[in-house]
């Protein structure tokens, strides 16, 4: 359930955990790309807002295909409410995940510190 590639928004407290990236089918499912390790692990941290934490997503159900997460959400029933959806980033509290285990570092801790090579260079920009 580790979320190892995952980026923060304006506040460092959320941490982004998929993106909707298409409707699939008729009736209401949506496509997610996730960014936690396990593609499944999307539904297991609770309720996911967007960017602004102003909408709110609770995940019925979720598969996982070759195309991505397929997911059921709540209040989701057709498929223009579900195109409706893409582009929303899915963000989680930052204390709902698991504390990273040692040498585990989140995506979202290591945006902004420096790179340097064994010599102390500066890596990058």
């Amino acid at each position: 359930m580790k979320n190892r590639d995952s980026t923060t928004r304006a506040n460092p407290t959320y941490i982004l955990l998929g993106a909707i990236t298409g409707a699939h089918g008729i009736k209401g499912e949506v496509v997610i790309k996730t960014f936690t390790a396990a593609p499944e692990d999307i539904a297991a941290y609770g309720a996911l807002s967007d960017e602004k934490g102003a909408r709110h997503f609770e995940i019925e159900s979720v598969r996982v295909t070759a195309k991505g997460v397929l997911a059921r959400l709540v209040g989701v029933t057709d498929r223009t409410a579900a195109e409706a959806l893409r582009g929303i980033g899915l963000y989680v509290p930052r204390d709902r995940l698991p504390k990273a285990e040692f040498a585990e570092y989140y995506h979202a801790d290591l945006i902004g510190l420096a790179a340097v090579d064994p010599a102390g260079n500066s890596i990058g920009t």
